[in-house]
């Protein structure tokens, strides 16, 4: 007899794991258990793991990049898996990590910049060999400052979404030096194209990433209007923006929610952020979108660095007119000291309205 719940058929579902609710309401995704193994086995056809390997979890497992590319992972290959439970403390990750010579460990780049600093800072001696950076979109100054820690480890920059299962592209290690920002190649069996509207577009035009992959969600628990939105023609709308370089390259700018309209120009936070975060005044940022009655503009909050805490907003803002395009200036500037972070360590973005 087939397993049915309230007139969802669910005899092939492995489990139903939640979005995470950013742009409205979490959706129940249901994850077929065939999706699920096609993707633990396409990630270990690249991600080079042993038995011989300690991996510490330190995120929620009820994020599907944690439950599939590190638990699932590590119970197939049979290491030894360490557990954090707790709120996001970098400081109580890398402890855990040298009093127990963990050797792989995944996370957001904010995490890992976080404890790149604090290596950095304390001359910590860790034993991590491989990391697995997804999340976020990594930015060049913060991959720069994240490899000055993790000198000699394989680093492999991924993306994913918990409806593809969730794992759809990586970047080979051997590549991150050159280009850090790029989410690499597609996995086994996944077909990966920018589309501006309908069309697929050429390289390096931005669009929104759609997915082809045999690891795809059945649909959204008792929501079979948006399932078809999001999945047309057996493409899987990711309402990502990004592009392919020259060589077939994926990069992920920014959500499509997150894009910022401003005098008819497409703008992408993460595009100003790693130009802000160029500057050496500037310790941190997070850009976001004002919503104003006539129109949208740019909020930025800035932490600066310990020798500029007397920089005022105005000097500050001759300073983002260095790096910036006109069109990328922030109408309002927050000097603040901390930004937020959710528990995995993700930064949120604020949106505000006016």
């Amino acid at each position: 007899q087939r397993l049915c719940v309230q007139n969802e058929m669910l005899d092939e579902i492995a489990l139903i794991m939640c979005t995470s609710g950013t742009t409205g309401l979490p959706k129940g995704v249901l994850l077929r258990e065939s999706g699920l193994k096609k993707n633990v086995l396409s990630i270990l056809e690249y991600f080079k793991i042993s038995r011989q390997d300690k991996i510490l979890i330190a995120r929620p497992l009820y994020h599907c990049a944690v439950l599939t590319g590190e638990l699932l992972v590590a119970l197939y290959i049979g290491c030894d898996i360490g557990f954090l439970d707790g709120k996001y403390q970098p400081i109580q990750v890398i402890d855990f990590c040298c009093k127990n010579n963990i050797s792989v460990l995944g996370g957001t780049p904010t995490l890992f910049n976080h404890l790149s600093i604090l290596i950095q800072r304390n001359h910590e001696v860790h034993s991590i060999k491989k990391i697995v950076i997804s999340g976020e979109c990594l930015g060049k100054i913060m991959a720069q400052n994240i490899r000055k820690s993790f000198v000699d480890a394989e680093i492999y920059n991924v993306y994913g979404m918990t409806e593809a299962s969730p794992r759809i592209s990586y970047l080979p290690p051997e590549k991150f030096d050159k280009y850090p920002e790029s989410v690499g190649i597609p996995l086994d069996e996944i077909e990966i194209k920018i589309v501006n509207g309908k069309e697929e577009v050429p390289p390096f035009e931005k669009g929104e990433i759609l997915v082809k992959t045999p690891c795809v969600m059945q649909g959204y628990y008792k929501n079979r209007k948006t399932t078809t939105e999001v999945i047309t023609s057996g493409w899987l709308h990711t309402g990502d923006i990004g592009y392919k370089d020259a060589n077939g390259y994926l990069y992920v700018l920014s959500r499509k929610d997150d894009m910022i309209i401003k005098g008819g120009m497409n703008i992408y936070p993460k595009e100003i952020e790693n130009q802000v975060l160029e500057l050496d005044e500037i310790k941190n940022c997070i850009v976001y979108r004002i919503n104003m009655k006539y129109g949208q503009e740019i909020g930025i909050d800035i932490i600066l660095e310990e020798s500029c805490l007397g920089m005022k907003e105005k000097e500050l803002r001759k300073l983002l007119v260095r790096n910036l395009a006109s069109y990328q200036i922030p109408s309002r500037i927050n000097i603040v000291t901390d930004l937020k972070y959710n528990i995995s360590g993700k930064i949120i973005r604020n949106e505000e309205a006016k």
